[in-house]
């Protein structure tokens, strides 16, 4: 059966440029996407600043505070997310509008739409520094991995529809920056998945607008927090990691 997805792109109201720049990359493989108007985290009131993000669970969540762009972007995806369930997706994927595209989204989303396995959020792009892999499973001309550790950016990933659902419900309260959330994927129920080859990167010469909107010089890092939060992640993530192999392992 065909599975019903959207291609999303968030993009701030003013980034008409960034839109010229999606519509051209995507065009010429004649992708067709929806706008999602991203949430310009400097405009809003304290009240909608702080509708969702908590600062009492940043504290004890985040090495430090974040900034309104921070916050603006955490909200902007969340929109995303709201649109899987409204519009009834099978899945969505889901773009920045700093991105590049490095191969075949055609084959990459009909691969995605072939998984047997149960899977909530695929990774489409990786940071620069490269995270290792610690299992795959082949489909098609790809490779499904899981991570060591997920890398962080946000710019490039396909959400489904279930997994919209729990990122939902687990994001009605914040405190981290969502691509450092999605790291805590154990928390969230969440099946977190790469697609390699990634067929999109960030556009190191477009830095995102999303990212760009901070207040002053931003806020300092509390470095103890820093490092007991590390810390408790590499064992946690660690014993996550290792509960997932075993279950994929008794699926193959």
């Amino acid at each position: 059966m065909q599975k019903k997805f959207k291609t999303l792109v968030i993009n701030l109201d003013s980034s008409t440029g960034r839109l010229e720049h999606c519509k051209q990359i995507l065009g010429k493989q004649k992708i067709y996407f929806e706008r999602i108007s991203a949430v310009y985290g400097k405009s809003l009131s304290d009240e909608d600043l702080y509708r969702y993000y908590d600062k009492t669970l940043n504290i004890k969540q985040y090495h430090k505070s974040l900034n309104t762009g921070e916050i603006g972007c955490y909200l902007s995806h969340r929109k995303a997310w709201q649109k899987i369930i409204d519009d009834k997706l099978d899945f969505a994927v889901i773009l920045e509008d700093d991105v590049v595209i490095n191969g075949d989204f055609a084959s990459a989303v009909q691969a995605i739409s072939e998984l047997t396995i149960e899977w909530d959020y695929i990774k489409l792009s990786e940071h620069k520094r490269k995270r290792n892999t610690v299992w795959q499973q082949t489909i098609g001309n790809y490779e499904l991995t899981v991570f060591d550790k997920i890398p962080t950016l946000a710019c490039a990933q396909v959400v489904s529809l279930r997994g919209a659902r729990k990122l939902l419900t687990c994001s009605e309260r914040f405190g981290r920056p969502v691509d450092v959330d999605i790291q805590y994927w154990w928390k969230k129920n969440l099946q977190v998945f790469g697609l390699n080859p990634f067929i999109f990167s960030p556009a190191n010469e477009l830095p995102s607008d999303i990212h760009q909107q901070k207040t002053g010089k931003g806020y300092p890092s509390r470095r103890f927090d820093k490092l007991k939060q590390q810390v408790k992640f590499k064992w946690a993530n660690y014993r996550a990691t290792q509960v997932l192999l075993k279950h994929l392992e008794k699926k193959s």
